[in-house]
């Protein structure tokens, strides 16, 4: 008994190895349609698979050089045949479940269809076989009709080139070419070009179109008296998108670098109007991103202009399917980002003031660097260096600490312009009595909308503001008319750059140096200026200063001790303040040189 089992189990498999070659030609043929002509019908309906497929193995094609599919994720789809005197043509689709044609980052599922044309004689030999064209992904369209003489099939082949216009509002270029397929009497298949291969652009945004600023603010609701919180981005028609290829006109598709334009979900929710700008909130889905796996969404802030052209945005709030935040945190945050955005500029100055003096008065040294780098320009950064310097005390606060009480009684109001005045109460040591220090700041924007401080008055300019201060024609070196217009038009353009806080100061005065003063006089410069660092002074030897305030630029003076002497004055602004310095003039090939210095 123990021995019949694996008898037994031989012989059902050989009866089903029997069963298998015993399939007949006429059992392949009847998965198929009978047809009476081949055309774009003959090849079957998608997905309609034939059941037991392994069983007629001997009827079809393996993969071979054709084919970009792997001989195990191939599978066959029911088509049709048709008969002739010599011959059976069977018209059906190869289906591929990872087609390797190296456009598989591109989508999902890169699957595809082979349409096949295969002949065999009547007892069931293959005499031949044509891969005719591929579909599947939208990298690949097809066209197929019968001939015109009704011997065999047109078919129309378009490729994509590049599959990357498809995740972007772009013009897409296919390589088209049209073949003609011909059943010969013997059962072959002939294979023709009837149009060469050339290149054909579909513009996809022909018929898209374009939204005016009006139509797209449609897609928002209005908040004429907003409450600056999260609740901006209330979506304004529910889980409506903003049709995006609509608004191309408008706003640049290269709002993301880690999504394709075409794989972001705009939701518009609503905006606000200010003085010059319209701020349009909007949240920003990307189902796919180019880096990385985790779907994400932005929480952003579209600007325009009042005419409708496109300013800049603003990303407010960022997460992924990773983040761990609850709604109320991300809320608060979103809250926060809009406040600190938003607030009028006087009270961004004011955050920053109180910031600044929250940070001296509990030494967080790193904080108040922060805060530095983020509220004045780098110029104004380097001149505040610079002021310390010269003064011994900060000039954002004109003082060396923060008095008491004095960022309770801190206050910000705005003057003229780009102007504000910094308030805040300190103590008079000399009076014995409680004073106001008025600070007059310009400030700009950043790119990011941001306030941040260009300028702030010293103290030895008191109260006075005025953009004029800053507004100093350029001056120009005049080195071959006479010594003292040398050395009078040489020293403004030097300290000019002190003056308008030049971007490149450092490169400007070396620049002025090299080419105005002798080989002696650049050598003595650098000696003068180490010694000094030696000293923990930073004060440039020619102007005998760490800096050159703007408001000391019209007190320059230039008296003439002899032929080739001649004192630089300036006054700093405050009473017995003044700096003189002793110049020596030389003359070499035609033009005027500085060629020495004595600071007192």
């Amino acid at each position: 008994m123990k021995i019949k089992k694996p008898i037994i189990v031989l012989m059902i498999l050989l009866s089903s190895h029997v069963h298998a070659q015993k399939v007949s030609f006429q059992t392949f043929l009847s998965e198929h349609e009978k047809v009476e002509k081949l055309d774009s019908a003959s090849f079957g309906s998608p997905y309609e698979f034939i059941e037991s497929e392994s069983l007629y193995s001997k009827f079809l094609p393996p993969a071979n050089d054709d084919c970009h599919c792997k001989q195990k994720d191939i599978s066959w789809q029911k088509g049709s045949y048709i008969e002739f005197e010599n011959f059976i043509a069977v018209a059906l689709q190869r289906y591929c479940r990872d087609y390797q044609d190296g456009n598989s980052k591109w989508f999902m599922e890169n699957d595809g269809f082979d349409y096949m044309l295969i002949t065999y004689s009547r007892d069931g030999k293959m005499i031949d076989c044509k891969t005719l064209c591929h579909s599947g992904t939208a990298a690949y369209a097809i066209g197929i009709k019968a001939s015109d003489d009704g011997q065999g099939l047109a078919v129309e082949q378009r490729t994509l080139n590049d599959c990357n216009p498809l995740v972007q509002y772009k013009n897409l270029e296919y390589t088209s070419c049209t073949r003609k397929y011909t059943l010969l009497s013997d059962g072959k298949i002939k294979e023709s070009i009837t149009i060469a291969p050339h290149k054909e652009t579909v513009d996809v945004l022909s018929s898209v179109e374009q939204f005016s600023f009006e139509q797209f603010k449609a897609y928002f609701n209005k908040q004429d008296k907003p409450v600056i919180d999260h609740t901006l981005f209330s979506q304004s028609r529910g889980d409506a998108e903003l049709p995006f290829e609509s608004c191309l006109s408008l706003i640049p598709d290269t709002l993301d670098h880690n999504c394709w334009p075409r794989d972001i979900c705009w939701t518009p929710c609503q905006y606000m109007e200010h003085e010059d700008l319209i701020s349009f909130f909007i949240i920003k889905d990307c189902r796919t991103p180019k880096v990385g796996f985790l779907p994400y969404t932005d929480y952003m802030v579209l600007e325009f202009h009042k005419d409708g052209t496109f300013k800049g945005a603003r990303n407010i709030y960022h997460w992924d399917d990773d983040s761990v935040a609850d709604e109320a945190t991300i809320n608060n945050l979103i809250t926060k980002a809009l406040k600190n955005i938003y607030a009028t500029k006087a009270e961004q100055i004011n955050f920053f003031y109180d910031s600044y003096m929250k940070c001296i008065e509990i030494g967080e040294r790193n904080k108040m660097d922060d805060l530095l780098d983020k509220y004045l320009t780098p110029e104004m950064q380097k001149k505040r260096g610079r002021l310390v310097d010269v003064t011994g005390s900060d000039p954002l606060l004109r003082a060396q600490d923060v008095p008491e009480h004095g960022r309770q009684s801190l206050t910000c109001r705005h003057l003229e312009g780009n102007w504000f005045e910094v308030a805040y109460s300190s103590f008079d040591w000399n009076a014995q009595d409680t004073i106001t220090i008025s600070i007059p700041v310009r400030v700009e924007e950043d790119e990011k909308g941001m306030v941040r401080i260009n300028y702030i008055t010293p103290y030895w300019g008191g109260s006075r503001y005025s953009d004029y201060l800053l507004d100093i024609p350029a001056p120009k070196v005049v080195d071959q008319l006479d010594a003292q217009t040398f050395i009078e038009t040489f020293f403004k353009a030097y300290t000019y750059s002190y003056a308008i806080m030049s971007t490149s100061l450092e490169e400007d005065l070396e620049q002025l140096r090299k080419r105005y003063c002798t080989s002696f006089m650049q050598e003595k410069y650098a000696t003068l200026k180490q010694q000094f660092l030696e000293d923990e002074c930073y004060k440039d030897p020619l102007i005998d200063c760490a800096d050159f305030d703007a408001f000391w630029y019209p007190t320059i003076s230039v008296a003439s001790i002899d032929s080739v002497t001649f004192l630089i004055s300036y006054d700093l602004g405050v009473k017995g303040w003044r700096n003189d310095i002793k110049v020596t003039v030389t003359r070499e090939k035609e033009r005027f040189r500085l060629s020495d210095i004595e600071v007192e």
